[in-house]
């Protein structure tokens, strides 16, 4: 992209045209490239881009869409090559599953965020025969990544409670975060050094924090113009629970402010 930006033809072009203009001039590349092979010799395409019809883990998604050129499968599964090998997206994946030829991401060997939590990461080992090609997957043994999430209620105590859920996993070089949900009255009674300490085998430990609770989204009252002044408070105080202990006062209120409006509005 930098390539581009020196060129005097594209010192105008946006970020997002020319994306498209890489995009669009190497997808001419791969089809040149594929009509230059011979028949009869295995041949593989290996390229580290983004497909289309990827999936993608964590917070990949939003760090390529809009960034990177993005090419279809139709693209890149040109019928003279026997195999795709491709680069960059940490899943792995054929994107072109039971179709030739296959199009596939091993993926990373290696886990980089908690979004990657559950994936597979291994290698893929590929055998090519006339007309044929074949492979097959070999996990490796990536380090983990590791939520654990607790509930802990009024009744337990809230360090017995985290630690008994720490000593559910395996953490010997994981990488780990802990989330926690309790009453805010009792947070005091949390002893971080035996908690820990209870995590100690981890490789190590990004986050001990309690969860936020989702905030509840009260329904807007239903207030039209045809209700009264009060009959509009009432529905109003009603849906907002800290205003009902004051609804006396402000209904005084706005009867006091209605006689004022009243009294000094001038009709001719």
């Amino acid at each position: 992209k930098n390539l581009f930006l020196t060129k005097e033809e594209y010192k105008d072009f946006t970020d997002e045209e020319i994306t498209k203009e890489i995009q669009k001039r190497a997808s001419k590349k791969i089809k040149e490239y594929a009509r230059m092979m011979k028949p009869g010799i295995p041949a593989i395409f290996a390229a580290h881009l983004a497909a289309a019809e990827a999936t993608y883990s964590g917070s990949e998604r939003s760090a390529i869409i809009g960034r990177d050129p993005v090419f279809s499968t139709q693209v890149l599964a040109q019928k003279e090559f026997d195999y795709v090998a491709l680069g960059h997206i940490h899943k792995f994946q054929d994107i072109n599953l039971d179709n030739h030829p296959p199009v596939v991401y091993p993926g990373s060997i290696e886990r980089i965020n908690f979004g990657e939590e559950k994936d597979d990461k291994g290698i893929c080992l590929v055998s090519i025969e006339k007309d044929k090609t074949s492979y097959e997957f070999i996990p490796l043994p990536a380090r983990k990544f590791v939520t654990i999430d607790v509930v802990i209620s009024e009744e337990q105590d809230p360090t017995d409670a985290l630690i008994g859920e720490i000593e559910k996993y395996d953490l010997s070089e994981a990488v780990v975060r802990v989330f926690y949900t309790m009453p805010a009255e009792r947070e005091d009674l949390l002893d971080f050094r035996r908690i820990n300490s209870a995590l100690e085998q981890a490789f190590l430990v990004t986050a001990i924090a309690k969860k936020s609770k989702p905030v509840e989204r009260i329904k807007r009252a239903e207030i039209s113009e045809d209700l009264g002044m009060l009959e509009a408070m009432d529905k109003y105080i009603q849906n907002s629970p800290d205003l009902i202990p004051l609804s006396e006062e402000l209904k005084t209120y706005a009867l006091e402010l209605e006689k004022e409006l009243e009294e000094n509005t001038y009709t001719p």
